[in-house]
């Protein structure tokens, strides 16, 4: 793996760790209102794991 390469995997990890990790819950709502991602801060707050189904 050259440096470039591995600079760009540690970037990637870092948005990762960045998103999953905010101080603010974030989600991703598909076209038909259906909850298609979520962070761990948001689903730490909802009390949920993993795959968990949320009824809102």
């Amino acid at each position: 793996m050259s440096a470039k390469d591995a600079a760009s995997v540690t970037v990637d990890l870092d948005l990762h760790d960045l998103y999953e990790n905010a101080p603010c819950g974030y989600h991703s709502v598909g076209p038909d209102a259906t909850l298609l991602r979520m962070n761990l801060t948001e689903s730490r707050r909802l009390r949920t794991r993993g795959n968990a189904e949320i009824v809102l």
